[in-house]
C-alpha cells in the first residue's frame, strides 16, 4: 500500500515580490534572474503559502475562474513546474 503525500509549495526566501498594477515581479536574489506574472500568475503564486497543495490551489482557482477544469488543472501543473525549475518555489512537507 502506498500512502497519499501532500506536497506543498512555498516561496524561496531568496523571491521579491513587488506588485506592478495587475502584475507582479519576482527577483531571486541568488541569481539575478527576474519574471513577470500577470494577474493569473500572481493568484497562484501567492498560493504558494506553504499551505496549499497542488489541488489546494487547483480547487481555488476553479472557484475564481471559468473553463473547463481539466485545462485549468493542467495550466496551473505547468506553471508550477515552471516555478519550480526556476527556483522560484520550493516543495515543503
Amino acid at each position: 500500500m502506498t500512502k497519499n503525500r501532500s506536497y506543498y509549495y512555498a516561496v524561496n526566501p531568496k523571491i521579491i515580490f513587488r506588485r506592478e498594477g495587475k502584475e507582479a515581479i519576482l527577483y531571486n536574489t541568488d541569481s539575478g534572474d527576474m519574471e513577470i506574472l500577470n494577474k493569473t500568475g500572481v493568484f497562484i503564486f501567492k498560493l504558494c503559502n506553504g499551505r496549499n497543495t497542488l489541488e489546494d490551489i487547483v480547487s481555488k482557482a476553479l472557484k475564481r475562474y471559468t473553463g473547463h477544469g481539466r485545462k485549468i488543472r493542467l495550466d496551473i501543473k505547468r506553471f508550477i513546474i515552471g516555478l519550480k525549475k526556476n527556483k522560484t518555489i520550493e516543495v515543503v512537507r
